[in-house]
């Protein structure tokens, strides 16, 4: 099995960063190597004596958000495939990594496979029961899908060729626009080929103030306009279908966002 590359996060979280790593080095792949970039406020003393020696945990001081991690970290895997685990989050199912590469092996046109997250471990396991059908779409038609899952959507749930990511996440223009994660893998859905759906829950995703995917009021209303508006333009260059109703539809989920969200937002603000 050729080497897979788990890229993990981590800012200030020592203990959850710890269940994250764990949960990678359960997954049931023997050549695989974890890098973890920490660019905690400080060098946080994290507890390494239970780790492995194919997990290297490196720290640098500038800390401008995970997604600039994004690039520090693929610039240092050396795997045929890479996984990005946010800290935050943790891998429940010790098969999924594999599962995605057996499937990409088979078919080399395969430039990325997805699978689905969950907030609650319970449901993971209601899950584990049921039967599952797995499928394999074309690129183009997962961009056109990709509304329907846009606000839910994170990189964890996606496992990609690195030779066919890495000069799109090299060449994001960080920090200028919300939702990063959305636009690496629609941008990579515009290079053509195919995506396999796995239909089974790969990890689970922390819910809380203090977790790195929540809420952002100012990105979402300042900035999903625009990376939206990007990806568009890049769009109209490909044989992509109701475009115009794609783009739609990605604002007005991220205005029902807001909406939904707004006087919570508001209520923390005020608490603080």
């Amino acid at each position: 099995m050729p080497k897979v590359s788990i890229l993990i996060p981590t800012h200030n979280r020592p203990n959850n960063v710890k269940r994250a790593i764990t949960s990678a080095l359960n997954q049931n792949i023997k050549d695989v190597e974890i890098i973890v970039r920490n660019d905690s406020d400080t060098n946080i003393l994290y507890p390494i004596n239970w780790i492995r020696k194919n997990v290297d945990l490196y720290y640098e001081e500038e800390a401008k958000g995970f997604d600039y991690a994004y690039v520090s970290l693929i610039k240092k895997a050396t795997g045929k495939y890479i996984y990005y685990l946010e800290d935050d989050d943790y891998l429940v199912n010790k098969d999924i990594l594999k599962k995605c590469v057996d499937m990409m092996e088979k078919n080399n046109k395969i430039n990325a496979s997805i699978f689905k997250s969950s907030t609650k471990l319970t449901d993971y396991i209601l899950y584990k029961n049921k039967q599952v059908k797995n499928r394999v779409i074309k690129s183009s038609q997962m961009f056109e899908m990709f509304p329907d899952i846009s606000i839910d959507f994170q990189l964890g749930q996606v496992f990609f060729r690195k030779e066919l990511v890495k000069d799109i996440i090299l060449e994001e223009d960080y920090g200028s626009e919300v939702n990063t994660d959305a636009s690496i893998f629609l941008k990579l859905c515009l290079q053509g080929g195919y995506i396999a759906l796995l239909d089974e829950i790969g990890f689970i995703i922390t819910i809380g103030k203090d977790n790195l995917s929540w809420f952002n009021f100012e990105n979402c209303f300042y900035g999903a306009h625009s990376y939206i508006n990007r990806i568009y333009t890049l769009a109209k260059k490909k044989n992509i279908k109701n475009l115009d109703l794609w783009k739609e539809k990605m604002e007005n989920n991220h205005i029902d966002f807001i909406l939904k969200y707004l006087d919570d937002y508001y209520a923390g603000i005020i608490n603080e």
